[in-house]
């Protein structure tokens, strides 16, 4: 006779007459991935986000745009800042 048998216990390792705890909690929630590379959080909360336009074709646009466009912003639309933190799980 097996040992495990004595314990009670079945053949998935579970002990006899007490439930079974697996699939009984909530399911974590999972930050999505390419919002997380898309956008930043700041120490005060606030959401930056990189700006468009600045990865290619650089030589018809001046100095000045390009070194502009280089910086980040903050995402503006109250719409857009609960979204994305829907997505980033804040």
């Amino acid at each position: 006779m097996r040992f495990g048998a004595l314990r009670g216990e079945l053949r998935g390792g579970a002990v006899v007459g007490q439930p079974d705890q697996r699939g009984k909690q909530m399911p974590k929630q999972k930050t999505d991935r390419g919002a997380a590379k898309r956008f930043k959080v700041t120490g005060t909360g606030r959401l930056r986000r990189r700006q468009a336009m600045r990865s290619h074709l650089l030589e018809k646009k001046s100095s000045k745009r390009a070194r502009r466009l280089g910086r980040e912003v903050a995402v503006a639309a109250p719409g857009d800042v609960r979204s994305v933190k829907r997505l980033l799980g804040i």
